[in-house]
């Protein structure tokens, strides 16, 4: 396995990016609140348009990207209708700002998509230095936060299944824009390390068959093209995550099976789809599938717990015109992909089969990569006439 790291030229503004996606783990507030990451990457999205509009270009993204952005664009603009909608109905503010979640989803969905089309290639490495970092801190928050006396671990996050959900994600990121040579090297070893490592330490069974489809995945992303010679690189490879886990970590995986162990007691309640996800809820409240009956406000359902599927909350809070517009997108940014692509992306979309994920950030930044680099869409950057300006950040990716 060749031990090499291609790093990008790096500037303020690519640090301030990189700084965002590695901070993503750590949760200092509430769930439902914005954390270190979301505001980083806040300013990341204002300088990414400012510097757009002072250097004076055009980008020209693909068809296909162009047309998954205004799909996504409609998707918010009838999230926003419906809850505001159903906010005044009931007055609800909970209800009627639930979009805000959405909304910076969508200007990251955006601002990814613009900056691969604009910088493909340099882009692309600066985020897998990125994704790497940001899987070593996930690691490191993980061993320092761990507790002995609990069966899920929490890492930097609220709550176990947002551990194992990242993790899941964050591998998925990885496997879609990194190539042959970075999978199977160093910076391939520890986003693969690590990930796991979040994925068992959460013990969510969600996360674990999430992480068995995306290792799929990327196995057939690494198998194309060379297969005999592939085969033996992917055998060393799974080889070094083996010693990594038997030799380095083999008291962590122990702890993690019996967690899972004892979970597997409780399996039968945890496929119960209908109460305990919350599905019975559609089917007890269907007079809400026609136009949405919108998130949060869960007292007019004589209940303190959300649907627990991503599936289940677009059909129940957005209705029918929801259900299009999501279907409109999934196929926008997955129309032209390949084989392996898809395989990866069974990981992620499992998940939401018996969790709420929408609201993750990760999702979305996870989409636009597989728009902007897991299919065939050309990028190019159209410069149109201006008059000179003195740069604002002074770097490739500013």
């Amino acid at each position: 396995m060749r031990i090499r790291i291609r790093i990008p030229k790096i500037g303020p503004y690519a640090l301030l990016l990189i700084a965002a996606i590695a901070l993503a783990p750590v949760y200092v507030f509430p769930s439902g609140l914005p954390q270190p990451g979301d505001f980083l990457m806040v300013l990341w999205i204002v300088v990414t348009f400012f510097t757009m509009s002072r250097q004076g270009s055009r980008v020209a993204i693909s068809p296909d990207a162009k047309f998954a952005v205004l799909a996504y664009l409609a998707f918010v603009v009838w999230v926003w209708t419906v809850s505001l909608v159903n906010g005044i109905i009931h007055e609800d503010a909970g209800i009627a700002f639930a979009p805000l979640f959405y909304t910076f989803n969508f200007l990251v969905f955006t601002a990814f998509t613009i900056k691969a089309a604009q910088d493909h290639e340099g882009f692309r490495r600066l985020l897998v230095l990125a994704l790497m970092l940001c899987a070593s801190v996930l690691f490191l928050l993980v061993v320092t936060g761990y507790d002995a006396e609990r069966m899920r671990q929490l890492g930097g996050f609220n709550n176990p299944n947002q551990l194992g959900y990242f993790s899941v994600l964050l591998l998925a990121s990885f496997a879609v824009i990194a190539d042959r040579r970075e999978m199977l090297g160093i910076s391939g070893l520890v986003v693969a390390v690590c990930c796991i490592f979040g994925v068992m330490g959460s013990v969510s069974f969600g996360a674990i068959a999430a992480l068995l489809a995306v290792l799929g995945g990327a196995a057939l992303k690494i198998l194309r093209g060379n297969p005999f010679k592939t085969v033996t690189q992917l055998l060393l490879g799974a080889f070094a995550l083996v010693a990594v886990f038997g030799l380095v970590l083999g008291d962590f995986m122990v702890t993690r099976f019996q967690a899972a162990i004892q979970r597997s007691a409780r399996f039968d309640n945890k496929v119960n789809m209908e109460g305990f996800r919350g599905y019975d809820r559609i089917f007890d409240y269907d007079y809400y599938l026609l136009f949405g009956a919108g998130e949060k406000g869960l007292w007019r359902f004589g209940t303190t717990i959300e649907l627990h599927s991503s599936f289940g909350t677009i059909v129940f809070s957005y209705g029918i015109v929801g259900i299009l517009l999501v279907l409109v997108l999934v196929i926008a940014v997955f129309r032209r992909v390949p084989l392996h692509v898809l395989a990866i992306a069974v990981g992620p979309a499992l998940y939401q089969v018996t969790h709420q994920g929408l609201r993750t950030t990760f999702l979305w930044i996870f989409l636009a990569l597989v728009l902007s680099y897991g299919g065939r869409a050309a990028h190019r950057v159209v410069k149109r006439p201006a008059v000179a300006r003195t740069p604002v950040m002074g770097t490739r990716f500013g």
